[in-house]
């Protein structure tokens, strides 16, 4: 099976998160297929190839999962199913095509094509990526148990192979809530007894703040904080009805002295007016020095490479809170991914492959 050949099967398998058993399996039976040692663990797959020097170990890693198809009737072509996969321009379409079944896809088909390596390899196909990155916590503090001198990961996101991501600024998911009293609109009230005004209140001081939180702790790799609104909601059940409670959900990005500052910047910015509390799915931020191996090899093969800091989180900072310094390098269009028509170009599968095999041979040198 040639390499558009398995993505276009890959493809074809659905994998929302948390529903990657079936690939996870298509996957296992392809590595039992061609004699490679593989397991599972917690959903993951999990593929080691034993090599000459025994304290080093390189990490290809790549996700199974996908998020949901969005708009069905935006797609020009089946987003997954038997039908997937169709070939137009050079270029492949399906869900997940480029974030992340090419990577996959190129990384399985490099784990058989390698023999006799010169260090330890282990290829992981992580599961619930897209949501909470809980696949590659597994994995990690499964593997925690082996010992290694030295150990590096590449990471198969989409960068067209043609930009190396070397960190990601921190998530800090927030919950706000205010409490006031319910009564009727008509009424005349204090502003400090309503829900509303309160959060409002909290809002605006917090927007403040926050101009001076992005020049304290902006950080020389990772840039500067970013703070969204994302939501803002109400127990109102009539427009004449005072909600006696209000909510909003913040987005904070942070850096490194900003991730370890932010419960208590809140609490003083805002804790008199709002309950505060982090939601599911809080990250620390993480990155790579241009001083590190990983990184010196990849400029070495590919003196081309752009560096960038990825704008979205991803299993970076996982690795790099293990103490495994880590790059994201991977075929596919980052512009295209989590919406309509997902595509990677075909011929980025095997230049990944290619890649892949340098950065082995000369990070083990």
């Amino acid at each position: 099976m040639d390499e558009i050949q398995l993505l276009k099967k890959l493809i074809q398998i659905p994998s929302y998160s948390g529903y990657e058993k079936k690939l996870a399996m298509f996957i296992v039976d392809y590595c039992k297929n061609n004699n490679l040692d593989v397991q599972t663990q917690n959903g993951d797959v999990i593929v080691r190839i034993k090599g000459r020097n025994k304290t080093k170990a390189l990490i290809f890693t790549s996700h199974m999962d996908t998020v949901s198809i969005g708009n069905k009737a935006k797609w020009k072509y089946p987003p997954y199913g038997k039908k997937a996969g169709k070939i137009a321009d050079g270029k492949i379409y399906g869900l997940g095509a480029s974030d992340d079944k090419a990577a996959v896809t190129a990384m399985m088909l490099l784990a058989k094509s390698v023999n006799n390596p010169p260090c330890d390899l282990w290829f992981t196909f992580v599961c619930n990526e897209e949501t909470d990155g809980s696949g590659t916590e597994k994995f990690l503090q499964w593997f925690k148990k082996s010992k290694y001198k030295q150990v590096v990961a590449v990471i198969g996101e989409p960068t067209n192979l043609k930009t190396l991501e070397i960190g990601h600024r921190g998530n800090a998911f927030i919950r706000l809530i205010s409490y006031g009293v319910t009564g009727h609109g008509a009424k005349k009230y204090s502003r400090n007894e309503l829900a509303v005004e309160k959060m409002v209140k909290a809002i605006s001081k917090i927007q403040k703040d926050f101009l001076t939180w992005k020049k304290k702790y902006k950080h020389h790799i990772l840039g500067e904080p970013n703070l969204n609104i994302t939501g803002l909601h109400t127990t109102e059940e009539f427009v004449n009805k005072l909600p006696d409670k209000c909510w909003a959900t913040l987005d904070i990005r942070t850096t490194p002295d900003l991730h370890k500052e932010m419960d208590k910047l809140l609490e003083v910015s805002v804790g008199k007016l709002v309950e505060i509390s982090k939601m599911k799915g809080d990250s620390p931020p993480g990155f790579t020095g241009n001083d590190s191996q990983i990184v010196k090899v990849c400029k070495k093969i590919l003196p081309n490479l752009s560096f960038s800091v990825s704008l979205g989180t991803t299993d970076f900072s996982q690795f790099i809170q293990a103490g495994i310094d880590a790059v994201v390098l991977g075929p596919g269009e980052k512009r295209m991914i989590h919406r309509e028509n997902e595509y990677v170009k075909l011929e980025e599968v095997n230049k990944a492959i290619n890649i892949y095999k340098k950065i082995i041979f000369t990070f083990a040198s």
